[in-house]
């Protein structure tokens, strides 16, 4: 599946906004404690939560700051994904399919900006500059 195509669907895009929020408020926190992820590390996070929604108990171990981080990251994801599924009085809820592509959408997105800046942190910096250029506007 072409999941850079969901990037631009309004359905998904609002998903995967929320997907990307979460992981970068929460690299925010981490960088403010000195520990510091990578892309491959987030993307980790995400298959975590797919894994998750598919029924899966993802292997969550803490056993230092980074996997602590990871684990602060990939916990965090799996809630959104709860209530977005459970939905509420004021969203819709959505499907476990729907939530499965948004982290596929988000993973494509990781794999497509740490290309772009050509390095380890490419796809984190990007949604830095993302979220701190929305802060203007």
């Amino acid at each position: 599946m072409n999941y850079h195509k969901l990037l631009k669907d309004p359905y998904y895009s609002s998903i995967i906004f929320r997907i990307e929020q979460v992981v970068h408020e929460l690299d925010k926190e981490l960088l403010d404690e000195g520990v510091s992820l990578n892309d491959t590390n987030v993307k980790s996070c995400l298959q975590k939560a797919a894994g998750h929604a598919k029924g899966k108990s993802p292997s969550l171990p803490d056993s230092n700051k980074k996997e602590e981080g990871m684990k602060k990251i990939s916990m965090a994801l799996i809630e959104l994904g709860n209530q977005l599924i459970q939905g509420d009085e004021s969203n819709e809820s959505i499907t476990k399919k729907d939530w499965i592509l948004s982290l596929k959408a988000t993973e494509d997105s990781l794999k497509i900006r740490k290309e772009i800046y050509g390095h380890s942190r490419g796809y984190l910096d990007f949604l830095k500059e993302f979220f701190d250029e929305g802060k203007i506007l």
